[in-house]
């Protein structure tokens, strides 16, 4: 394979990687930075759903007995239509206020009271597959907690922003890689030619002397830069004798290597003989 060929199957290689970072770095961003927004957003309609409650509660209502509460999930759900549900709970988990009227006197799942209970702060967030679910606790004038509020969010709208995401950064990561690789490509095949011909002159001169025995050293140059006669077969410039002292001490090395394998030989065999 000649140099600038594998000088551009390397470019493309690391383009390859480089491009692959980069995608995977960019969707990953985009996936947490769009998460983070919607659990900001979440994160301020319940909690500004609770601090009304909770001024209710310090007035001395009971959770349970608020004729407003409906009317402030409703409201908060209108304000986020992508809401698809509001609730809100005691704390032995039953519904008691619910977007969802049918919801209403049923129990919140085991996961909500968990998250509820092992929560550090008085917002918690969850990731359950199809659903962003958001809530708050409800805290008394004595920081006890009587319940809370739970919110869940379809994450269909979150998948399609991925998903088209994902469709545009692979469009613009192939034009990107190909409007690169086409750049890499005639860089390359303009910037070794005149290395690659060398190369190839080199090849050329070392095969000649092998063929050519002990005959006058001389090459076809016509590919070499130094050339500067107009004959293609013209005697060998520095490097083309450095090959052939090259050739010529190999071949002396190897000849005084059998003179000496056979004295060796025959000092063995004189020794070898017994005596008369």
């Amino acid at each position: 394979m000649k140099i600038s060929s594998k000088a551009i199957v390397s470019m493309i290689l690391v383009l390859m990687i480089v491009m692959g970072l980069i995608f995977m770095m960019s969707y990953f961003k985009f996936q947490t930075t769009l998460e983070a927004l919607i659990q900001n957003r979440l994160s301020v309609i319940s909690i500004t759903m609770g601090e009304s409650i909770e001024s209710a509660i310090d007035l001395g209502l009971g959770l349970g007995e608020m004729r407003t509460a409906e009317e402030v999930i409703a409201r908060a759900k209108r304000n986020d239509p992508g809401i698809a549900s509001i609730q809100i709970f005691d704390s032995n988990g039953q519904i008691l206020y619910s977007t969802q009227k049918e919801m209403a006197g049923t129990n919140v799942p085991p996961y909500v009271l968990q998250a509820l209970q092992e929560s550090d702060d008085q917002a918690w967030w969850l990731d359950r597959g199809n659903y962003f679910v958001n809530g708050v606790s409800l805290l008394n004038s004595f920081d006890q907690m009587i319940g809370g509020i739970v919110l869940k969010y379809p994450k269909d709208a979150y998948n399609t922003k991925v998903a088209a995401l994902t469709h545009s950064l692979t469009r613009k990561s192939i034009l990107i890689f190909v409007g690169f690789a086409i750049l890499a490509f005639i860089g390359i095949k303009l910037g070794f030619r005149g290395l690659s011909r060398y190369a190839e002159s080199i090849e050329s001169s070392y095969q000649r002397i092998q063929e050519e025995g002990d005959a006058v050293c001389t090459i076809d140059l016509s590919g070499l830069p130094a050339a500067a006669s107009a004959e293609s077969m013209i005697r060998m410039d520095d490097l083309d004798e450095k090959l052939c002292k090259i050739r010529d001490n190999l071949s002396e090395a190897t000849k005084d290597m059998h003179e000496l394998e056979g004295a060796a030989l025959k000092i063995s065999a004189g020794a070898a003989q017994p005596e008369v």
